[in-house]
């Protein structure tokens, strides 16, 4: 059978049939965005769902936090703070730490910049301090 003939055989066998149209306006009469035939399923009772376990033991999982939109999350599964890279810190209100790993309050931060208040000069700005011309 030629190219050509093997065509009009499967248009002929399928002439009727929709040729594999999925129309919306046949399979999904009422406009809901479903196949008519899902509407159906939508409606079965849970007893009415044949061959599901009697039981439903939960298992080891985790997931992304990217797919958590609610509730809370264990601190220990929260990236850690850097430098270089957003994260969870740790506050502090010490006023003399060099950590990198933890945050001033602004408490810490309020102590730090009145000392500093306090040593300036009479007549010097903090422009002055800073450099700038």
């Amino acid at each position: 059978m030629t190219p050509q003939r093997t065509a009009q055989a499967i248009a002929v066998r399928l002439s009727g049939t929709g040729n594999g149209d999925m129309l919306k306006s046949v399979y999904d009469t009422n406009d809901d965005g479903k196949v008519n035939a899902a509407d159906a399923a939508d409606s079965v009772p849970w007893t009415g769902v044949s061959g599901k376990p009697s039981t439903f033991p939960p298992t080891a999982h985790q997931h992304s936090a990217a797919d958590i939109t609610a509730g809370t999350m264990a601190a220990a599964r929260l990236p850690a703070a850097s430098a270089s890279a957003a994260g969870i810190v740790q506050l502090s209100a010490a006023v003399n730490s060099t950590s990198t790993t933890v945050a001033a309050t602004a408490s810490a931060v309020k102590i730090a910049y009145d000392l500093a208040a306090s040593k300036l000069s009479t007549g010097v700005s903090w422009g002055q301090l800073r450099g700038d011309s």
